[in-house]
This record gives C-alpha cells, sequence and structure tokens, in this order.
C-alpha cells in the first residue's frame, strides 16, 4: 500500500503555519506587554519629576515670602513690591506647570495641587496688601459758584471700571514723559527734562532713542525695529509687545512681556524676567555718554553689580534644562561700540 506523501506535507505544513502563527501571537503579546510596561514606566517617571519639581519650586516660594515676612526684614517699598511680584508671578507659573501635566496626573493630585497653589497665591496677595497699602484715593470737590455746594468727580471708567481696576502693571502713566506715534525719527531725552521721572516709549516704529539721565521707571510698549539707550534706572524698565529691537539699558529690574526677535545690552542689579517671550538674546551693558557716572551716583544704582546672565523665563518650570526662549549673544555678535 502506497503512502500519499504529498497529503501528509500538506498537513505538516499546515500544522507548522498554525504553530508559526500562534508564535507569533505569542512574540505580539509580549512586545505589547513590554510596550505597555515602558510607557507606564514613562508615566510614573513625568509623574516622579512632577511631585519632586512641584514641592521643591512651592517650598521656595514659601521660603521667599518667610523672609518678606521676618521681623525685622525691613525693604523700601519699590524693592518689596518687585519681590512680592516676583514671588507671584512664580505661582502662576507653577499653576501653568500644572496644568501642562492633566494629562498624566490623576484627577485627586491635579485638583490638590491647584488647590495648594491657589492657596499660596492668595497668602501672597493677602500679604502684599498688608505689607504694601494702597493709598486711599480721594476726590476732588469743587464749590458750585452760587450755592457753595460740593460737587463730587466722578472717577473715569471703562466696561463699568474704574480705570486703575483694569490698567496692567506696565501702563503707561497718562502724566509721563516720552515719544509715542512716531517713525524713523532719532528722539533724544537728557538731564533735568527726565530726572527721576516715568518714561513712556509706545509705537515707534525704526527709530533710535537716547535717554541721557536717570528715569525712575521707563514704559515701552510696541515698539518694531527700534534702538533704545537709557542711562541708569533705580527702579524697574517694563517692555511689552516689541519685535526686532536692541535695548541698552542699566536697572534695578528687568520686566519683558510678548516680546520677541529683541537683543539686551544689560546691567541689572536684581534680575531680567521675560514672560511669554521668545528668540531674545542678552549681552552686558556698555553705552557711554557724558554724564554716565553722575547719573549713576545720584541715582543709587551699583555700576559694579550686574546680573545681566540671570534671567527668569515665566513660561519655563524645569530647572534641569535652558528654557529655549532666551539666550546668552556670542561675543563675536555684540557690537563694541555705538554711533
Amino acid at each position: 500500500m502506497e503512502v500519499d506523501t504529498s497529503d501528509i506535507s500538506e498537513r505538516k505544513d499546515r500544522m507548522t503555519e498554525k504553530l508559526q502563527k500562534r508564535h507569533d501571537g505569542r512574540i505580539a503579546e509580549l512586545e505589547k506587554k513590554r510596550e505597555e510596561q515602558d510607557v507606564d514606566e514613562s508615566k510614573k517617571t513625568s509623574i516622579d519629576y512632577f511631585y519632586k519639581t512641584f514641592q521643591v519650586e512651592k517650598s521656595s516660594i514659601e521660603t521667599g515670602l518667610e523672609d518678606l515676612c521676618r521681623p525685622g526684614a525691613k525693604l523700601p517699598k519699590v524693592q518689596l513690591t518687585d519681590r512680592f511680584d516676583a514671588l507671584i508671578m512664580r505661582v502662576k507659573k507653577l499653576q501653568k506647570f500644572i496644568a501642562d501635566y492633566t494629562a498624566v496626573l490623576p484627577s485627586y493630585d491635579i485638583n490638590r495641587s491647584q488647590s495648594s497653589a491657589s492657596e499660596l497665591l492668595s497668602t501672597l496677595q493677602r500679604k502684599r496688601e498688608e505689607m504694601i497699602p494702597k493709598k486711599k484715593f480721594a476726590f476732588k470737590s469743587r464749590k458750585k459758584e452760587s450755592e457753595g455746594v460740593p460737587v463730587e468727580e466722578k472717577p473715569p471708567k471703562e466696561d463699568g471700571r474704574a480705570k486703575s481696576e483694569v490698567e496692567p502693571e506696565n501702563a503707561f502713566v497718562q502724566d509721563s514723559k516720552g515719544f509715542s506715534d512716531r517713525s524713523s525719527e532719532c528722539l533724544r531725552m537728557a538731564g533735568d527734562e527726565i530726572k527721576l521721572q516715568d518714561i513712556s516709549l509706545s509705537n515707534l516704529k525704526s527709530c533710535k532713542v537716547t535717554l541721557e539721565g536717570y528715569p525712575s521707571a521707563v514704559h515701552v510698549n510696541n515698539l518694531k525695529d527700534c534702538k533704545v539707550f537709557c542711562g541708569p534706572v533705580p527702579g524697574s524698565i517694563f517692555v511689552d509687545n516689541c519685535e526686532s529691537c536692541v535695548f541698552v539699558v542699566a536697572c534695578q529690574q528687568l520686566r519683558v512681556h510678548h516680546t520677541k526677535d529683541t537683543q539686551f545690552y544689560l546691567q541689572v542689579t536684581s534680575r531680567a524676567i521675560i514672560e511669554d517671550t521668545t528668540t531674545v538674546l542678552f549681552a552686558p551693558y556698555q553705552w557711554d555718554y557724558a554724564t554716565k557716572d553722575e547719573d549713576y551716583r545720584q541715582s543709587g544704582l551699583d555700576p559694579n553689580r550686574n546680573n545681566w546672565d540671570d534671567v527668569d523665563d515665566f513660561n519655563w518650570l524645569a530647572s534641569d534644562k535652558h528654557s529655549p526662549n532666551w539666550g546668552i549673544l556670542p561675543e563675536s555678535q555684540r557690537v563694541q561700540k555705538w554711533d
């Protein structure tokens, strides 16, 4: 009796194919479990990083608040205001950090972290109001010529609120000096004209601005393709919504918002703060003019103290990585002498 070898071979092939499929299935299942395990490990690492970073930053802010409230730690009002504002901005930055991890963290932990940050923010704001009380605003009164009855002047309003309630921290002072709505001009102020004055620069394009003296503060808004040179400022310089500019400035604190493609030749005795800002570069301050030394002496700004490369990006919390939003201007690209 002859055996049909072709039938045996065919059945053998089917069995081999079946075993191979079963083997491939097991391999695929093992690979899937391994990938899931890798994802779990990565998720666990991210969660661990979040908790560590959150606790370290929260504790640091709390320590900063304790230092401000410590008996005997009396600071000038300007410095105290800057310290509180910096701590408040750090809490807001921490809240953004929590929001970035909502897809990874359990709901309970998200709510607990958000609640903790909100409580810290409320504490800071309450302490700020206690230690830096706002001046009471009194409306002027005038008498009617015929009746002698006092008439209360109404405060200006915007959207149903008093103007003081809606203006941002870098809003321009109505009576401040400066330049606005100019294009392709060389603009200059000096001496007693800006001595301890609030200076405002707004809506300038392709202008060169020279401020020889020591204003108390400088507010800059909406500049494009401009160069700004300024003597020592014992207070803060606020820069908002600027593009493709060069700032050569000296101050106690620099705050930059919504700005891009801009260079800062900076002397700052406190630090520079940026937010919602990209592609900005920093280099040390270098600008000479006739009354520079005397302006430093009169302003009280220390010319030997400069933290030009100590920049705090409120959109970047990771302490182990440098913010991609700012950098150091290479020495080979720095201007050595200004026209």
